[in-house]
């Protein structure tokens, strides 16, 4: 039986002018090369000798240059091929204010599949960009949800099919974002209580009563307590004020102040003979409530001294 040959040392210049050598040598059909760059490429001896063992970190002079060819994705976004090694090894640009760049090959470039992470899919407003992140252990995070559920009130019609009280309402451009969003929640003072809670939420409207663009001037962390703590009944008042329900007898019509409680408990205040007397006593008793639970929430370090503030200075109008 012949010896085994020991090919490993040998040196070629190939075809492309890059000069390479044998670090590893098992037989004829399993070698391991390296270039003059630090570049190691599996191969086989006869390729090796025939010098067509190609780095695969340069390009093939032999091949078309397509450095600079345009196409839009499917998602209808401008791309760009800003480095071509070979069809397997390309760099794309997107052509946008973000620019984005992205590894990937030819094939997937000519038929569109590249996505663009700064292309606004939630919603169609929306995106989440690469630098903030969406799932931990596999687990989609509280922060993400909480600004894709911002962006569905905004912005579906089914969820506001369901919740009128969201038609208008818009997300400013800095949080369509997501990167922008989850900058700024891990910057507010309570996040960590706030990340923590069982049931939370993202408030828009008790810094500025009746806002309607979610944005970091407007928007505080919650506990659900507070944030529901400002919710309307419509649908049982009817057409009275709010905190007030009319009551027919036969000897005449009375008006019945009721209001729910820190914990959601449905009190009667009083019978009344007009509406504004009702209203009015609903009126002090829930701003009563409201300073209460900011004392509460506030000493427990759930809301900012800025959101206690706002709930101190709230005041219930008799056209909410």
């Amino acid at each position: 039986m012949p010896q085994k040959i020991d090919r490993t040392g040998e040196r070629v210049q190939n075809r492309y002018g890059d000069w390479c050598t044998i670090i590893e040598y098992k037989r004829r059909d399993s070698i391991v090369v390296q270039f003059d760059d630090g570049t190691i490429k599996k191969s086989n001896y006869r390729s090796f000798k025939q010098g067509i063992v190609q780095n695969p970190n340069k390009p093939n002079p032999l091949l078309k240059n397509r450095m600079g060819e345009k196409r839009l994705n499917n998602q209808g976004c401008e791309m760009i091929i800003i480095d071509y090694v070979n069809k397997k090894n390309i760099k794309v640009q997107f052509l946008d204010d973000y620019g984005y760049i992205v590894n990937s090959t030819y094939a997937e470039f000519s038929r569109g599949g590249i996505k663009n992470p700064y292309h606004p899919t939630i919603f169609g407003k929306g995106f989440s960009g690469t630098k903030a992140p969406i799932r931990q252990n596999g687990i989609v995070i509280k922060e993400y949800i909480t600004w894709r559920g911002m962006l569905e009130r905004c912005y579906s019609p089914k969820m506001q099919e369901k919740c009128p009280s969201y038609i208008g309402c818009e997300v400013c451009e800095e949080w369509l974002n997501y990167e922008n969003f989850y900058t700024w929640i891990h910057m507010q003072p309570n996040f960590n209580q706030w990340i923590n809670l069982s049931k939370s939420a993202l408030d828009k409207d008790i810094l500025i009563k009746n806002n309607r663009i979610y944005s970091p001037n407007t928007c505080v962390l919650v506990p659900h307590e507070v944030n529901t703590i400002f919710c309307i009944r419509d649908r049982d008042r009817g057409s009275c004020a709010v905190g007030v329900w009319k009551k027919i007898y036969k000897s005449g019509v009375q008006y019945i102040a009721q209001v729910n409680d820190e914990n959601h408990k449905r009190t009667r205040i009083g019978i009344y003979n007009t509406e504004e007397e009702a209203f009015e006593a609903y009126k002090t008793e829930k701003e009563n409530i409201i300073k209460r639970l900011a004392k509460t929430e506030y000493e427990n370090g759930n809301i900012t001294e800025q959101c206690y503030n706002a709930m101190l200075k709230y005041q219930i109008e008799i056209t909410d």
